[in-house]
């Protein structure tokens, strides 16, 4: 078999382990199903995975560095703007999630069971530490001394994604505005934020 065939038939594989990981996740996915679903035998599927979790991972980690690149953006809503800041992000998420999107789903809905199932809580935590470091430090430096509120903010903006990433219908251009505004509104126009608590974080 010559090295393009080998590799037809590697990623004939890792669609549909996508395909299996998406409708079963990672718990109720199996390697048999996955050499079924490919039209061929077991053993040729662990002649190219050694394992289930090997699979998996492959599978995954466009989306999981996808996700760390989002997680490192360099935007800054003081300096920039909030507009700005937040459409950025909402773009870079939505370049992410589309090319990405059935390993995103299957990264964040399906890996319980895998080495990933924390990754939601993973995701949250660092999404918390960013909100905490450099929004609460700016607008409300007495909020920032309660992991509380950040880890609050956090999750609510988890949760807002992924039920706007499940449910977009499909049109690309609903899903950047639905995420832009669902950023605007969660966390408030800077403005707004400053006016309330001062330009050095204080309380007016």
């Amino acid at each position: 078999m010559s090295r393009n065939q080998r590799e037809d038939v590697r990623q004939r594989i890792m669609d549909c382990a996508v395909e299996e990981f998406l409708m079963y996740g990672y718990s109720g996915s199996s390697m048999r199903n996955i050499s079924t679903q490919a039209g061929m035998t077991v053993g040729n599927v662990y002649a190219y995975f050694s394992s289930k979790d090997d699979l998996f991972d492959q599978v995954v980690e466009p989306a999981r560095r996808g996700i760390d690149s989002l997680l490192a953006m360099d935007v800054d809503p003081f300096t920039q703007g909030c507009e700005v800041a937040l459409s950025q992000i909402s773009e870079a998420i939505v370049q992410v999630f589309l090319a990405y999107r059935s390993q995103f789903l299957i990264l964040i809905n399906g890996s319980a069971g895998s080495k990933y199932e924390n990754v939601r809580e993973n995701v949250v935590a660092l999404i918390a530490k960013r909100v905490s470091q450099e929004f609460l430090t700016k607008v409300a430096p007495s909020a920032k001394e309660d992991d509380l509120l950040a880890l609050a903010l956090a999750a609510a903006i988890m949760e807002g994604f992924m039920r706007v990433l499940n449910g977009y219908g499909g049109d690309s251009m609903r899903l950047a505005n639905l995420l832009q505004e669902f950023l605007t509104i969660i966390l408030g126009s800077v403005s707004d934020i400053q006016a309330l608590y001062g330009p050095a974080g204080k309380e007016a």
